[in-house]
């Protein structure tokens, strides 16, 4: 699907679902969609990753207008020894991982959609959390290819964008689309209410 938003040219919509599907979200990000990432989006100005649990409200502001063009903008950082197992050279103290729930990458950074260098087996066993394992691969590229990494957050961006947290909360999917579906309605609600 195309369409021409007013803060860009061209945008081109690439929905995957794979984390409505925890037990097979590590396999499937390494072996399944990190390689089409990396293909399919060479050549854009931007590509964003956002998760299926993800709302975003009418008005959430444009992410790619707070960042440089050389920097990559998250929702969330978090220290690596959480989810990583110590032994990978690109990962130490001091480096953050990022969550790849929501995060935009310029065409400068491209480099860090790039898959693992080697099998999933052994990047699964590298992670004490196996379902964050495309938060491994892109933190690790991040570090190897030295590139700025920026918070994407704003105070009061909770009325524009809530996030289910699914895997984590371990949250039953009905759960989380009734929670979204609310979410979205109050946005509508909102809207109509102050003329939007």
């Amino acid at each position: 699907m195309e369409t021409t938003p007013p803060t860009a040219q061209k945008c081109v919509y690439t929905i995957v679902l794979d984390n409505w599907f925890p037990e097979l979200c590590a396999v499937w990000s390494v072996l399944r969609h990190w390689q089409p990432r990396y293909e399919l989006g060479a050549n854009n100005d931007w590509n964003i990753l956002i998760d299926a649990d993800i709302a975003i409200g009418p008005h959430m502001y444009d992410v790619t207008r707070m960042l440089a063009p050389n920097q990559i903008g998250a929702w969330m950082s978090y220290e690596p020894w959480i989810t990583i197992k110590e032994g990978d050279e690109h990962i130490r103290p001091g480096n953050q991982a990022i969550a790849t729930c929501f995060v935009a990458v310029p065409h400068a950074c491209h480099e860090a959609w790039k898959p693992l260098p080697f099998t999933s087996k052994e990047a699964l066993e590298r992670m004490k959390r196996q379902f964050v394992v495309d938060e491994y691969c892109m933190s690790r590229n991040i570090v190897e290819h030295q590139f700025q990494l920026s918070g994407i957050s704003l105070p009061g961006v909770e009325q524009h964008l809530l996030h289910c947290n699914v895997t984590t909360e371990n949250m039953s999917r009905e759960k989380a689309v009734d929670r979204l579906k609310y979410f979205l309605n109050m946005q509508d609600i909102n809207a109509q209410h102050i003329g939007a």
